[in-house]
C-alpha cells in the first residue's frame, strides 16, 4: 500500500467532507468504505416496499444537545 497523509474510514456525509477538505490542502489519503456504495446512512432503497424509499439521515445523536432540536419540536 502506498503512503498517504491522511486515511479517511468511511465515505458517508462526514468522510465525503474530510476528503475534500484533505484534497483542498494538498494533502494525499485514501477513502475506505464498508459497503458497495458512498453515502453512508443517506440512501433511497426500493428493495423494502417496492417505490422508492429514503433510508437513514432521519435518526438524531443526543436530541437534547442537537441545536435543531428545539426546531424540531415546534
Amino acid at each position: 500500500m502506498e503512503d498517504v497523509d491522511v486515511v479517511v474510514i468511511g465515505a458517508g456525509s462526514a468522510g465525503l467532507s474530510a476528503a475534500k477538505t484533505l484534497r483542498a490542502a494538498g494533502l494525499s489519503f485514501k477513502l475506505f468504505e464498508a459497503m458497495n456504495r458512498i453515502g453512508g446512512r443517506a440512501w433511497t432503497s426500493d428493495q423494502h416496499f417496492g417505490v422508492p424509499f429514503d433510508i437513514g439521515c432521519a435518526w438524531l445523536h443526543a436530541a437534547d444537545r442537537n441545536p435543531y432540536f428545539p426546531e424540531a419540536q415546534a
